[in-house]
């Protein structure tokens, strides 16, 4: 989401090809492969999304936990786009 990218999208093997689903998946299983935040990223949705990827399931957040964090940073979460029209129709959290 922060990057407006398909995630791993930047992810390559030792030839510098993409990786296959099934190496990204073992990968991100393996805790080895962690999604790429933009650099402008809050740090409170980079944790976010770290969390959500633990490998312990049960340090994982729940959808209810998720909700609650995305509701209370609403606010503090600002568009480029200030008319619609303007707006991409890839997601944004506002």
């Amino acid at each position: 989401l922060s990057t407006e990218l398909l995630p791993y999208a930047n992810v390559r093997n030792d030839r510098g090809h993409p990786l296959t689903d099934l190496g990204l998946m073992d990968g991100v299983a393996k805790g080895r492969i962690l999604p790429t935040f933009s650099a402008t990223c809050p740090a409170w949705f980079r944790q976010l999304g770290l969390d959500c990827l633990a490998l312990d399931p049960h340090r994982r957040p729940s959808a209810t936990n998720v909700s609650f964090m995305l509701r209370s940073h609403l606010h503090t979460c600002s568009s480029t786009y200030p008319d619609d029209e303007d707006r991409p129709s890839t997601g944004y959290l506002v």
